[in-house]
């Protein structure tokens, strides 16, 4: 029961915090920088061809869903991550890979909650060159996906090993 309490805290102290320290810090930074080297709307190459920098300001959410509904905005990042923050609770026996994912999605979740709630605005600076349509984003827009990516990962390895245990019982 204690060395069970002792590595399920091992991986909160050792992966989901660092991951989640480092990554508001680098989503933090990346908007302040942003926002010192860039006018609004002014874009400077980065990787030409590839990736360009811009500053942005999006009151709404991913693809400027929800335009202008900033309380609403907030309020539902803020219930997500209530609920999010159970469901880690109960998850938290977890893997490794639960835990960075979570960790990533949490970042995602507070760094652009931070934004919304100091400046009415998400501020975005990421574009890709290549594909001009695609909207501008941002590390914490980029924490969300790798963190749901690397979840949805965790539960399908899960399902993967149940199914093999579930045959193993019935050859047996």
């Amino acid at each position: 029961m204690k060395s069970s309490i002792i590595k399920e805290n091992k991986r909160i102290l050792f992966i989901f915090l660092p991951v989640f320290v480092c990554a508001i810090i680098l989503d933090l930074l990346t908007k302040h920088f942003t926002n010192l080297n860039l006018n609004l709307g002014e874009r400077k190459e980065f990787i030409p061809g590839f990736i360009d920098f811009i500053n942005v300001h999006n009151d709404g959410g991913a693809w400027n869903l929800f335009s202008g509904s900033q309380f609403f905005l907030i309020v539902f990042t803020f219930i997500f991550l209530c609920f999010f923050s159970y469901f880690y609770y109960k998850e938290r026996k977890r893997g490794s890979l639960f835990h960075l994912a979570s960790a990533l999605i949490y970042c995602g979740c507070v760094g652009n909650l931070i934004d919304r709630i100091a400046f009415g605005y998400v501020r975005d600076m990421i574009h890709f060159e290549f594909w001009p349509n695609f909207p501008v984003f941002n590390v914490a827009d980029i924490c969300v996906c790798v963190g749901m990516t690397l979840l949805v990962i965790f539960y399908l390895i899960i399902l993967v090993k149940d199914s093999k245990r579930g045959k193993q019982k019935d050859e047996i």
